[in-house]
């Protein structure tokens, strides 16, 4: 989550003052900053939130550390390891053919384990919405009164990105604190 946030923050969403003043004189930005702005800050909100999507990935790469802990629990102290050599997820594979071909009930617990996903994807995208579009939607009261320059509209999304953050944040420790929730979500 903090290898997530840190990207967020550092990445380059914010555009520097000279392609700010093109989207200023280019007909995309109708020639004024409070329209460059907007668009700018809805770029912004959209990038972040695809930015939040490799939580999802962590956390599945976590789930396969620990199926892979499993498995070599089962072939240790279970003693299966005699029956193949396969290691790692193509050895459930493997258990599971074995005792299906031998009608054990076994077999759908191996095909269980192996199938196995979760994806946090719709949830953590729901959990961090609410504060991308409260901090990061142009026409909210968050706003500049004032963009006059592509240095004030560059200063106006850093602060407006690192709001949203912090939320973000916020909402995410919460939800980690909680393993029920963590849980509960699949």
């Amino acid at each position: 989550m903090k290898e997530t946030l840190l990207a967020c923050k550092n990445n380059l969403y914010i555009p520097d003052e000279a392609e700010i003043k093109n989207r200023y004189v280019t007909p995309d930005g109708a020639g004024s900053y409070n329209v460059a702005y907007g668009k700018l800050i809805a770029e912004l909100r959209v990038n972040l939130a695809l930015s939040f999507l490799t939580l999802n990935e962590g956390l599945k790469h976590i789930l396969l550390e620990h199926k892979l802990k499993v498995i070599e629990t089962v072939i240790q102290h279970g003693r299966l390891g005699g029956l193949t050599e396969e290691k790692g997820i193509e050895f459930l594979k493997t258990m599971e053919t074995l005792l299906t071909k031998r009608n054990n009930n076994l077999a759908s617990g191996f095909r269980f384990l192996w199938q196995f996903e979760l994806s946090y994807e719709a949830y953590l995208l729901r959990l961090i919405r609410q504060h991308l579009e409260q901090k990061l939607t142009p026409d909210t009261h968050n706003a500049p009164a004032s963009i006059g320059s592509p240095l004030n509209i560059k200063q106006s999304l850093e602060l407006a990105r690192d709001s949203a953050l912090t939320e973000c944040q916020k909402s995410l420790e919460k939800w980690v604190s909680e393993p029920a929730k963590v849980f509960t979500v699949w």
